[in-house]
């Protein structure tokens, strides 16, 4: 049965967008998840940038999920709880239900990295970017640092993001990665694993602008990270590669991509080991 609730709902939402503060949807995607939940909540109502919409999916969750997001009812933007597909259905409804001039994906259990990071992005970066990206941190189940996601997947930010940037795999983890609302893509939901992937790809191409904030942007919790689906994601990234570069070019990055994976490996051998982070 689906219920919703929210600002939208209560007649209190009062958000507005100016050239100084554009409106930024925050989307968290929820299932099963009462023990991480309130501190993302909370972490996102803290932000000293108070511009911001949250918007809550939750995939009908059968724990305490949704007594924990009635507990914020008349803070929260939006929010519904009711069967989905999945993830990123999940996650593209979420698109659908923003009202925002960009949208940013922190789900149940990740966090914006601290409460003036938001302001700082618009702060520091007045130039109405398409884009707006950084790195990420990761953390273990106590919120301790493990360290940043791109020393320990070996994969350098670029300068200059482009579609080419996406050559060898996810460059940039989604939840540092900011997109305006008004030219953002769809999710391609035919990928049940690589997605995301698939989806910052093809942001990409409907930018024009991109700016890399050189901020980390947000906390991605590594605990019940999974590798059990990893060879079905391996196969569906070789698919978004031959999707977007042509078979040629698509193989010639799939074999590299799987070099660089190798000749990393031993760099990143305690983080596989320890939390899966392949």
């Amino acid at each position: 049965m689906k219920q919703e609730g929210g600002q939208r709902i209560l007649g209190t939402y009062k958000l507005v967008s100016t050239p100084q503060q554009p409106v930024v949807s925050v989307i968290t995607v929820v299932y099963n998840s009462d023990k991480l939940l309130e501190r993302t909540i909370e972490n996102i109502l803290s932000q000293t940038y108070h511009n911001i919409e949250l918007i809550i999916v939750d995939g009908g969750s059968k724990d305490g999920t949704l007594e924990i997001i009635k507990k914020y009812n008349d803070r929260i933007s939006y929010w519904v709880s009711e069967k989905d597909n999945g993830l990123y259905h999940a996650m593209d409804k979420g698109l659908q239900l923003a009202t925002g001039d960009y949208v940013w994906y922190i789900n149940s259990g990740d966090l914006i990295f601290d409460e003036t990071t938001t302001e700082k992005i618009f702060a520091e970066n007045r130039t109405d970017a398409d884009i707006y990206y950084g790195d990420t941190l990761y953390v273990n189940g106590n919120y301790e640092p493990i360290g940043l996601r791109n020393d320990i997947t070996n994969k350098k930010l670029p300068a200059q993001l482009s579609v080419d940037s996406f050559q060898y795999g996810m460059v940039i983890c989604h939840q540092a990665f900011i997109m305006k609302r008004s030219i953002v893509a769809r999710y391609d939901l035919q990928y049940k694993y690589v997605s995301d992937y698939d989806w910052e790809i093809a942001c990409t191409k409907n930018a024009k602008t991109a700016i890399h904030t050189h901020q980390v942007l947000a906390k991605f919790l590594t605990e019940g990270f999974s590798t059990k689906h990893r060879k079905a994601s391996v196969k569906e990234k070789y698919k978004v590669m031959i999707k977007h570069w042509g078979f040629v070019i698509g193989n010639l990055n799939y074999l590299t991509n799987a070099f660089k994976a190798a000749f990393s490996f031993l760099k990143r051998k305690k983080y596989v080991k320890e939390y899966g982070i392949q």
